[in-house]
This record gives C-alpha cells, sequence and structure tokens, in this order.
C-alpha cells in the first residue's frame, strides 16, 4: 500500500518497491506504538535491525530518535478500528482495473460515503479443480485516517511509503514458518480481542477477528462472535488446567472452538488441503497450559511461536516485546520488490 502524496495518500497492495535498505514499521493502538525496523533479502534470514514499543504513541518521535531511525523508509499498520476487509469474489477484469472495480463492489458495505473512501484489494487464488472461483480482499479506510497516520510517521522525522493492514503483517510472520509449504494458521491475541490468519506459500487465505483475547482468558469467559456467523458459549472439549477457574477454561474452549471452524472453514470454501499447524504468537503474559490446551481440542498441530527463529536479533527479545512488536515486525518484513 503504497502513499503516493498526488494521490492523497492512496495505499495499494501490488505496487513494486525500491530494492535495499529494509523498513522501519509502526504499529499503534490504543495500548501504545511498537516500532520494528528490519530488511529482508532473498534466501537470507531477515534481519531485524531495531525494536522498540512505548505506552503512548505520542512518544513515537522518542522511539526513532532512541533507535536512530530517522529518514528511514517506514510503513503505517493501521489499527482494526480504522478499516474494514471484506472477501468478495473477483470481478473479470484485468489487474490492472481490479482497484477501480472492488470500489464498486464495496460501495453498499461503508458506513461513510465511496468519495471518502481509499480502496485497494488483494487477491486470494480460486481452486479450479474444485470449482472454486478467484476472491478478492478488498481493504477500505477513510482517505483522513490514512492521511493521519502518514502525518504521524512524518511528525516523527521517518519517510512514510506504505499503509498496510495487521492482517498482511501477520502473513508476512506466517510465511517464515517452516509450515507455510503446506498450509499455516496463525493466531495472535491482543489485550481484548484475536487475530487469525490462515495462509499458504505466502498467500492470505482466511482473515478472522476474534472478540476475545487475554483479558478474557486471563479472568474473564464469555461468547464470541466472528464473521462466520453464530456465538459460540464454549461448549468444546474439555481439559482440565491447573490455576484457571472455569470461566478461563470455557474462554479456552471457544477460542479452540473458533479456530477449528476456521480450520474447517479454509477447507471447504477455498479448496484447500488440511492446514499443517497453528502457531500461536508470543503472548505479552504468559498462559501455562494454552498452547497444549489447544493441542487437545484441535486435529492439528500447535506450537508457540519464537521470533529468534524467524529473524536475527541484536539480542534476545523477552516475549512481552515480541507480543508487542509483532505486526510492527510483521510490517517491516513485507518482501523488497513486491
Amino acid at each position: 500500500m503504497h502513499v503516493r502524496k498526488e494521490e492523497n495518500a492512496l495505499f495499494f497492495l501490488k505496487r513494486k518497491t525500491p530494492a535495499g535498505g529494509g523498513w522501519t514499521a509502526v504499529a499503534a493502538d490504543a495500548g501504545g506504538v511498537a516500532v520494528a525496523a528490519a530488511s529482508r533479502d532473498p534466501g537470507q534470514t531477515p534481519q531485524l535491525k531495531a525494536c522498540g514499543q512505548a505506552p503512548d504513541a505520542a512518544a513515537l518521535g522518542a522511539l526513532v530518535a532512541e533507535h536512530r531511525l530517522a529518514g528511514t523508509r517506514a510503513v503505517a499498520v493501521l489499527p482494526p478500528e480504522a478499516y474494514s476487509l471484506h472477501l468478495l469474489e473477483r470481478p473479470q477484469v484485468p489487474d490492472a482495473e481490479l482497484r477501480q472495480a472492488v470500489r464498486w463492489k464495496v460501495k453498499d458495505l461503508l458506513d461513510y460515503p465511496l468519495e471518502e473512501a481509499v480502496v485497494d484489494a488483494f487477491p486470494v487464488p480460486g481452486n479450479p479443480a474444485r470449482g472454486r472461483q478467484d476472491m478478492v480482499y478488498v481493504v477500505a479506510a477513510r482517505r483522513e485516517r490514512v492521511q493521519a497516520e502518514v502525518a504521524r510517521l512524518e511528525a516523527a522525522r521517518l519517510r512514510p511509503a506504505v499503509v498496510d493492514i495487521a492482517e498482511l503483517a501477520q502473513r508476512n510472520l506466517a510465511a517464515l514458518q517452516p509450515e507455510d509449504a503446506g498450509g499455516v494458521a496463525v493466531l495472535h491475541l491482543g489485550p481484548g480481542e484475536g487475530l487469525l490468519t490462515v495462509s499458504r506459500e505466502g498467500v492470505l487465505y482466511l482473515a478472522r477477528r476474534l472478540e476475545l483475547g487475554l483479558g478474557e482468558l486471563g479472568g474473564a469467559g464469555g461468547g464470541l462472535e466472528g464473521p462466520l456467523g453464530g456465538t459460540v458459549e464454549g461448549d468444546g472439549p474439555a481439559l482440565e488446567l491447573e490455576g484457571f477457574d472455569q470461566a478461563q477454561r470455557q474462554a479456552m474452549d471457544t477460542v479452540a472452538l473458533e479456530v477449528q471452524r476456521s480450520l474447517d472453514y479454509y477447507e471447504s470454501h477455498f479448496g484447500q488441503p488440511p492446514a499443517t499447524a497453528l502457531v500461536v504468537a508470543p503472548l505479552a503474559q504468559p498462559l501455562p497450559g494454552f498452547v497444549e490446551h489447544l493441542e487437545a481440542s484441535l486435529a492439528v498441530r500447535v506450537r508457540q511461536a519464537e521470533l529468534s527463529d524467524l529473524v536475527d536479533a541484536p539480542g534476545p527479545l523477552a516475549p512481552a516485546v515480541q507480543a508487542r512488536c509483532w505486526f510492527a515486525l510483521g510490517a517491516a518484513l513485507r518482501q523488497t520488490g513486491s
């Protein structure tokens, strides 16, 4: 999603980017701001140059100065409330006309005028052998919000070039997993919500926001509603977990049920073979037994992610820092020249 001022900070998912130099990515949300700088060359282990976090998004300039990142080309990761993501049938138009074509398809799905929207799209290949046609993910955001993210980077003395989304940032991290060739699901849990993606060979097929996060798993249960429809109350397989109350166990069961439903949907809707693993992103707070509970509940191997297995870092990263910088790092690992 390249930023070009002559187009009022429109963002693009498919334009090529200059090679070399790496990226600095910024992910800001209600909990603060995270910055990661990395480079990724073909055939080489990605290099993490810097990783930092602050409890206040206003501290971005200080983070940039601390890590000596001023003047570097930058990616802004939009917070989830700033955009919408829609899975639609792909219009039968050439690639060059796709972005314009999907603007009209998404018009009735927005709660603001299309003229105020920045819209882009990235394709999802079909499976003709199983009668599955090509699909397209359409991203829409208010133009003023995109411009605000660009201005934030400029104020911090960064050189904004791309506006990205968490789903694609997580896809970049999924593509580094050894299971990517056979299909891999990745689950990230934030304080109040989760993000589940399923991708294969670097292609994002499924992305779901889960209205349940570490807050619920740490002490409050409840239902969870997702785009596949329905509300699940956590009546899945039970596993005795030391130190967790009934509400927490129910919340963990709910996560397992939603993951399984999503994996089933990935297979049936996209005509793909079963995913080979579920990777749980680093957690900001420990949840002993959570990964084991998911593995006991799901028909797929489950493991915890460790960023040191994916990138060369200048030093050890605490799990909480890995969790906080997850999307910033994913965005900074966008492929050079793609």
